[in-house]
């Protein structure tokens, strides 16, 4: 089982000589079970991922987004695998309100007024998944996925995908109300392999932004303590966070939690299977 970190930033992508080190294109992860290949989320980060794929084509992909802000979506248009007649995917959502589904969102996104090639002119074959939030469903043989609500306007979804007794829990856009952690949250990353979390903001930084459906490092590192969670990684940096102040920020948190990693673009973790 293996993860890869495409796109790290929050809110919108970043360029310049002060973000090369973490990397500037938004969410985008991708994880490996064995032949199995699952995206979580289409930020910018995911066209460097299309591209990779043109060299070693996957024909079963499964993308799960946690919700359809622009930065996690933005993206979706210029995944290239969309462009290839012998490419299946499937996307799954769970965030959205009645009446809203992921293929009529996506169907707005790509139209005139944004985008010049609209859904139905792309070659994949896409089977679109929408569920409610909170289920728990296979998307591959031995893949099981759950599924947590997360607190973000407009909604947001949270992952725990378990593949042979290992587990990683995707927990991004979502504001914490107290410096406890949710009991919920604690449940659903329990002991997990893998805690990826929100870390848009620092805790001294978080009053001014309260209501905007983010979270700091330190609640994460919070909650990955008191759900004995074997690795935390922050991710979803605010967009005017440096290298320089990125690197700072892993020396404080590695005093707290020794290998606890902020993400970067092209960070890679294995989890060995039996």
């Amino acid at each position: 089982m293996t993860i890869r970190f495409w796109g790290v930033r929050g809110s919108q992508p970043v360029s310049g000589d002060k973000t090369i080190r973490y990397g500037g294109n938004t969410s985008c992860i991708e994880i490996r079970c064995d032949d199995s290949l699952i995206i979580l989320d289409a930020g910018t980060g995911i066209t460097n991922l299309g591209n990779r794929l043109q060299d070693a084509p996957h024909s079963d992909i499964h993308l799960f987004l946690t919700h359809t802000h622009f930065d996690h979506i933005n993206g979706f248009p210029f995944f290239k695998p969309l462009h290839k007649k012998t490419q299946s995917l499937t996307l799954w959502a769970g965030h959205l309100s009645e009446g809203k589904t992921i293929q009529s969102t996506l169907e707005t996104l790509l139209s005139p007024a944004f985008f010049p090639v609209p859904l139905p002119k792309l070659k994949a074959n896409i089977v679109f998944k929408d569920f409610k939030v909170g289920e728990t469903f296979s998307s591959h043989e031995n893949i099981l996925v759950n599924t947590i609500a997360l607190n973000h306007p407009g909604g947001a979804t949270g992952y725990r995908i378990h593949y042979h007794g290992h587990a990683i829990c995707y927990i991004t856009d979502m504001e914490h109300t107290s410096q406890a952690p949710d009991p919920a949250l604690v449940k659903f990353v329990e002991q997990a392999d893998i805690l990826i979390y929100d870390a848009s903001y620092a805790d001294e930084e978080f009053e001014k932004y309260i209501g905007w459906g983010h979270s700091t490092w330190q609640q994460g590192a919070r909650l990955a303590e008191k759900a004995n969670v074997s690795q935390y990684i922050p991710t979803h940096h605010y967009p005017g966070r440096t290298d320089d102040e990125l690197d700072a920020l892993q020396k404080k948190l590695s005093a707290w939690l020794p290998n606890a990693l902020f993400a970067k673009e092209g960070l890679t973790i294995t989890l060995r299977t039996p």
